[in-house]
């Protein structure tokens, strides 16, 4: 379980932080909506073809006492050590422990935020065996039956190394300079920021709106509150239509031509059409929530659920003391 926290921390980190590199002071919050892709294979980065030079740079090392001196002992210590390292990183408890999550079935949406009063939401829109986020981040998996004895041959072998190292008597500082290339290495993969599809995570930005940036400016709040429902409905109409087409299956409607566009040239209703054409028309949080809500349909309505809860109490209470009437 917390393996799989800190993966979906770790992921979070790295997207925060290629998002918001660039990220204007004047921003009250940012959403960041991308797609989920199908896990499938590691993008091979920097980091990843490191490992391996630095292993290679560690044998050659470890090979100038047997081309020099004849000495084979050091090269065997690292050649070991290296074998050691990869058999146990490769223990397949470690991976059902890291991937301990399943995949979805059907399309879902999920929003990570640091909570209120923080400035950035990301928004994974998943699909058909895409990872599920959430029980990636709460899942356990069961220890496997031969990973005791697996680890205890190991920790033997491991024991076995260092008691040869201890023993070593000539050319022991090949060993010191092989030891540091490592820990160099280790050091900058520890720092490296990598991309997400370093850990099996592929994601794409949103084509229709990858970002939403809601700015800070003064409220106008509208002079006339008053909603016509009827009229809104008849904006929707056809989208109903479409959708219901699907479950009586009737035979297929037209899907409107704005739901794709979402622009007021094909016949979005006004109250729908996004604000995409200019940053600053983006006001505030709420602002933002609403754009959300535009583009990814119940993803700005739970954000606004953590952003403003006082409005949903209120409105609670409000019901309830209406209903107890």
């Amino acid at each position: 379980m917390r393996r799989g926290i800190k993966l979906t921390q770790r992921v979070r980190r790295m997207v925060s932080f290629l998002a918001t590199r660039k990220k204007s002071q004047a921003a009250s919050i940012r959403i960041d909506i991308f797609e989920l892709g199908v896990p499938s294979t590691l993008s091979l980065d920097l980091v990843w073809w490191l490992g391996w030079v630095t292993v290679v740079g560690q044998i050659v090392i470890a090979s100038l006492p047997w081309i020099l001196y004849h000495n084979w002992v050091v090269i065997v210590v690292v050649i070991s050590g290296n074998f050691l390292s990869l058999l146990t990183s490769a223990l397949p408890q470690w991976r059902e422990e890291k991937w301990a999550g399943r995949t979805l079935d059907s399309d879902n949406v999920t929003c990570l935020t640091r909570g209120n009063g923080h400035l950035h939401i990301m928004v994974f829109i998943g699909s058909q065996g895409s990872w599920d986020l959430e029980t990636l981040a709460t899942a356990t998996s069961a220890p496997r039956p031969e990973s005791p004895l697996v680890s205890l041959v190991l920790v033997l072998l491991w024991s076995c190394l260092l008691i040869t190292v201890a023993g070593l008597k000539e050319h022991a500082w090949y060993l010191v300079r092989i030891g540091a290339l490592g820990m160099l290495q280790n050091v900058y993969a520890a720092g490296k920021v990598r991309e997400p599809g370093a850990s099996n995570f592929h994601l794409t930005k949103f084509a229709r709106m990858p970002t939403i940036i809601g700015k800070r400016q003064k409220f106008m709040d509208d002079l006339d509150a008053t909603v016509d429902l009827d009229a809104a409905t008849a904006d929707i109409s056809p989208l109903s239509e479409w959708l219901q087409s699907f479950q009586r299956q009737t035979g297929p409607v037209r899907m409107p031509k704005w739901l794709d566009s979402m622009e007021r040239k094909y016949g979005v209703p006004t109250w729908l059409e996004p604000m995409g054409g200019d940053e600053n028309e983006i006001a505030n949080v709420h602002g933002a929530l609403k754009e959300l809500e535009k583009w990814v349909p119940t993803a700005g309505l739970a954000m606004l659920l953590i952003y403003f809860p006082v409005i949903f109490i209120h409105n609670f209470l409000q019901f309830g003391i209406k209903y107890a009437r």
